[in-house]
C-alpha cells in the first residue's frame, strides 16, 4: 500500500531506481526555487506594503558638505639674489666755484679779534688822556708860573695840556686804526688784512724799543709785543685757507 501507483500516461520506475523526490512546501509544484540572494520576494520574505514587512525610514537628513580644506601655505620665495658689496667712497669735496676766494682761517680771526680788543683800549685811554689835558694844564701853570721869552698869552700850563692833548687825539686816532683792521680781518676783507699788518708793524717795533731801555715796564713791553707778532705772522702767513683744486 505504501507505494504509489504513477499517474495514467507516465511510465512505472524501474525497480532498483531511487524515486523521484517529492516536492516540498516551499514552492508550488512545477516552479523551480529562486537561487539564494535574489531580490525577488519570497514566501519567507513578505513583500514590500505587506502587513509583516517593517515600517519605512526615511533618508537620513541631508548632511552638510565638508568643510573646504583651508588652502595650502605658499611656498615660501627664495631670497633675492645678494647684491654685489658696493666699497664706501668718501664724498669728493665741493668744487670751488671759479674765481671764489678761500675762507680766512681761524689763526687770522683771533688775530682781528685781538686788535679789536687793543683798539677799544686804546681809545678809553685817548679819551682819558684828552679829558685830563685841561687839568694837567691848570697844575703846570700853577708850578711853573710864567716862561720869559714867550709871546704874552702863552703859560706853561698852556703847553703842557698842549702837548697831553695832542698825545691824546695820537692815541686816539692810532686806535681808531686797530678798531677798523680788527672788523676788516673779521669781514675777511684784504684791506683790514693790511691795515693790520701796518698796525702790527709800527706798534711792535714801539714795545721792542720799550723792551730794550730796561724800564720797569719791561714784562708789560714783552707781552705787547708778542701779541703784535703774532697779529703780524697770521695775517702775513695763515690769511686764508688752502685753495682746494677743483676736480676735472
Amino acid at each position: 500500500m505504501n507505494e504509489r501507483t504513477p499517474p495514467e500516461g507516465q511510465p512505472e520506475p524501474h525497480e532498483g531506481s531511487s524515486p523521484e523526490p517529492e516536492p516540498t512546501g516551499s514552492g508550488p509544484i512545477g516552479r523551480p526555487e529562486r537561487p539564494a540572494g535574489s531580490d525577488a520576494p519570497t514566501e519567507a520574505t513578505p513583500a514590500a506594503g505587506s502587513a509583516g514587512a517593517p515600517a519605512y525610514e526615511p533618508p537620513p537628513a541631508h548632511e552638510p558638505p565638508p568643510a573646504a580644506a583651508p588652502p595650502a601655505a605658499a611656498a615660501p620665495r627664495s631670497p633675492p639674489p645678494a647684491q654685489p658689496a658696493v666699497q664706501w667712497q668718501a664724498p669728493a669735496p665741493a668744487a670751488a666755484m671759479p674765481g671764489a676766494r678761500p675762507p680766512r682761517t681761524t689763526l687770522s680771526a683771533i688775530g682781528g679779534v685781538a686788535l679789536l680788543a687793543l683798539g677799544i683800549v686804546g681809545i678809553l685811554f685817548g679819551a682819558l688822556f684828552l679829558a685830563g689835558a685841561a687839568f694837567v694844564s691848570q697844575i703846570a701853570g700853577d708850578f711853573i708860573g710864567e716862561i720869559p721869552d714867550v709871546p704874552d698869552g702863552v703859560t706853561a700850563g698852556g703847553i703842557v695840556g698842549g702837548v697831553i692833548a695832542f698825545f691824546a687825539v695820537l692815541v686816539l686816532a692810532y686806535s681808531v686804526a686797530y678798531i677798523l683792521g680788527g672788523i676788516g680781518v673779521l669781514r675777511s676783507a684784504e684791506w683790514g688784512r693790511w691795515l693790520g699788518i701796518v698796525v702790527s708793524v709800527i706798534s711792535g717795533l714801539i714795545w721792542a724799543s720799550g723792551m730794550s731801555s730796561g724800564s720797569d715796564g719791561f714784562g708789560f713791553a714783552v707781552v705787547m709785543f708778542l701779541i703784535h707778532l703774532y697779529v703780524f705772522f697770521v695775517l702775513v702767513f695763515r690769511w686764508r685757507e688752502p685753495a682746494v683744486p677743483v676736480a676735472a
